[in-house]
């Protein structure tokens, strides 16, 4: 559902938000490099573990 991660991408650019980062897989990940150039992507297996860059850009977005 690749559509969905863009939309939601892209409205939170339109939102206003001052960075927006894409935890997705790599299909998601090039349809958003090709259309949604300010948004900064982290491919992702999305398995049930995280990989380092993913558990890197949600310590990111959520710092303890």
């Amino acid at each position: 559902m690749s559509g969905a991660a863009l939309h939601a991408a892209r409205a939170a650019l339109a939102a206003g938000a001052g960075l927006v980062k894409l935890v997705a897989a790599r299909e998601t990940i090039a349809a958003a490099q090709a259309s949604l150039p300010d948004v900064l992507t982290v491919e992702s297996a999305l398995g049930e573990t995280l990989e380092p860059g993913v558990a890197e850009a949600v310590d990111w977005a959520m710092p303890s």
